[in-house]
């Protein structure tokens, strides 16, 4: 017959388990610490990184750590700048998708959408068609120019979330940096 383990708790001169404030508030912070070690151990092994960056405490403040490309930035795959990149890709990639409303679009309140002008609406989805249509110029030159499949890259590790796709970082990386120069460093100069 196996031995059940006791737990080691403040106990009254009776036996009984501490009623005292502290002593409970230290229970419960050890049997929830108890409770999310293996989810912690899951994800430091699956990520690579250390118990600080996947504790999920909002205090951690780290981007987007559950996010493909925040998962890259920060096991150092991509740079911060490649991240914001990769944060504009997608959500221009969002808004093109709710523009001919595809069923996988994330729906986001946009002024012009929320208003009842269709003169607005149309306008905001040609802009939104016009944006993709240059974004998707831009990877087929960066592909060209590297001769990698900057596409596929994006599709299977941004947009699908593809784990194990290592051999596709470089390729990433190259889109991310050609999205970089054409779109986002133009708008920074400018301003």
């Amino acid at each position: 017959m196996a031995k059940r383990r006791k737990k080691t708790i403040a106990r009254e001169p009776n036996g009984r388990a501490s009623r005292r404030k502290e002593h409970i508030m230290e229970r419960n912070e050890m049997t929830e610490r108890e409770a999310k070690a293996p989810a912690i151990a899951a994800r430091m092994r699956r990520t690579g990184l250390s118990e600080i960056y996947v504790d999920g405490k909002p205090e951690t403040g780290k981007p987007n750590v559950g996010t493909p490309q925040g998962l890259l930035f920060m096991t150092g795959y991509i740079t911060l700048d490649q991240w914001t990149a990769a944060e504009w890709y997608l959500h221009r990639r969002n808004e093109y998708l709710q523009a001919v409303k595809a069923p996988g679009a994330q729906f986001q309140p946009h002024e012009e959408i929320i208003s009842s002008d269709p003169a607005a609406y149309a306008r905001w989805c040609e802009n939104a068609k016009a944006v993709w249509a240059g974004i998707r110029n831009c990877l087929h030159r960066a592909s060209i120019e590297a001769r990698s499949p900057i596409a596929a890259a994006f599709d299977h590790v941004l947009e699908r979330s593809g784990e194990g796709l290592v051999h596709m970082y470089g390729d990433l990386r190259i889109g991310l940096n050609a999205i970089l120069r054409e779109f986002l460093m133009a708008r920074r100069d400018a301003a």
